[in-house]
């Protein structure tokens, strides 16, 4: 296969080289035209608010310090694994302040740091936009799932799908139409 790839390549150099970009992506964007959207170091706000986790362990750390069993019970149906991971890249970005006390049994406490603190605004005034829009959002979804005139389904998709006794008989017409 790679054999047959290869030689292709050779004889049709448009093939090695991408002209279009996949159908679905963006594409590249002119030399002089600015991204429209954060990237690399722009983005670590963004990808904090983002995180599926990452809010609700902020919000849960506004109190107060707490230790890991607690924050898992504040922030149900994480597993302690996503816990781990959310609690040190929260820390790696400079949010969250991870204390071991150093002791037996291991205690330790995690706290939000004057920077994690700082992003406990922009998140209330996005738990404040979802709290006064999330009947139009809930309205919105539900008008789009049920409007028949965005996306008619084809007569075809209306029947059901072949049982797997209909699928033999498919397959005898075909052979009977041959033979």
């Amino acid at each position: 296969m790679q054999v047959r790839w290869a030689a292709r390549a050779t004889l049709n150099p448009v093939t090695t080289a991408r002209t279009r970009p996949r159908p679905g992506s963006p594409g590249q964007a002119a030399a002089d035209t600015p991204p429209t959207a954060p990237t690399g170091a722009g983005r670590v706000g963004l990808d904090r608010l983002a995180d599926r986790w990452s809010a609700l362990l902020l919000v849960a750390l506004e109190p107060g310090p707490l230790r890991f069993a607690q924050l898992r019970s504040r922030t149900a149906g994480i597993s302690e694994k996503m816990l781990t991971h959310t609690l040190r890249s929260l820390e790696r970005d400079g949010l969250v302040n991870r204390h071991d006390h150093a002791t037996i049994p291991p205690r330790v406490d995690y706290s939000l740091t004057t920077l994690g603190r700082s992003l406990l605004e922009p998140l209330a005034a996005i738990c404040a936009w979802n709290q006064q829009h999330n009947n139009d959002v809930t309205t919105a979804r539900t008008r789009y799932d049920h409007a028949d005139q965005r996306h008619p389904a084809a007569p075809d998709r209306l029947a059901d799908p072949p049982t797997p006794n209909q699928q033999p008989d498919r397959h005898v017409q075909r052979r009977a139409g041959t033979s």
